[in-house]
């Protein structure tokens, strides 16, 4: 897998494809078994962790896909989503 990624990708310091349903907490899984602990915070698993439970509820689900499938190109268009996201952020920042 790593040696078609680098056809197509940079792939360094340390090339290593994750299992994204493998990953938990701050911890990266990846497709070869190692478990790797997640330096950069990796799009805020600092926040919530790779896969917490509470990204596979329903509810969830449905709101990320109407989103995902209509904020393609500009995640700043104005919605509730947008709303509840910012106050959110707000109430947890320290």
């Amino acid at each position: 897998m790593i040696d078609e990624l680098q056809r197509y990708v940079v792939t360094a310091p340390e090339p290593f494809a994750l299992d994204l349903a493998r990953c938990e907490g701050m911890y990266l899984a990846t497709v070869d078994g190692q478990r790797i602990f997640d330096w950069g915070g990796y799009y805020g698993s600092k926040l919530l962790s790779h896969n917490h439970p509470g990204l596979a509820e329903p509810d969830y689900v449905q709101r990320l896909a109407l989103a995902a499938n209509n904020k393609l190109a500009n995640p700043d268009f104005l919605t509730a989503d947008c709303l509840e996201y910012y106050r959110t952020l707000h109430e947890l920042a320290p």
